[in-house]
C-alpha cells in the first residue's frame, strides 16, 4: 500500500512541477498581471483536472477509504 501510494504521490509531484515549464511560454508575452494570472490559473486547473480523472487514483483513493472504514469498524466492535 505504501509503494502504491508512493507512485501516486510522485505521478502527482511531477505534473505539478511541469506546470512552470508549460507557463513560461504562455506567461512571457503577457502584458498584465491579470493576464499572466489568468494563464497560470488555467494552466494550474487543467493540471489539477488532469490528475482527478485519472481512473487509477481515483480507485485507489476509494479503495483506501474502504479499508480504512474497514479498520474501524472492526476497532469499534471488538
Amino acid at each position: 500500500m505504501v509503494d502504491d501510494l508512493s507512485s501516486q504521490l510522485s505521478a502527482i509531484r511531477t505534473r505539478l512541477l511541469v506546470i512552470h515549464a508549460e507557463m513560461a511560454p504562455l506567461i512571457f508575452n503577457c502584458k498584465t498581471v491579470a493576464e499572466t494570472q489568468g494563464k497560470m490559473h488555467q494552466l494550474m486547473v487543467r493540471a489539477l483536472e488532469e490528475l482527478s480523472e485519472d481512473e487509477r487514483w481515483i480507485q485507489h483513493l476509494q479503495e483506501r477509504e474502504n479499508s480504512f472504514l474497514e479498520n474501524t469498524s472492526e476497532s469499534t466492535t471488538a
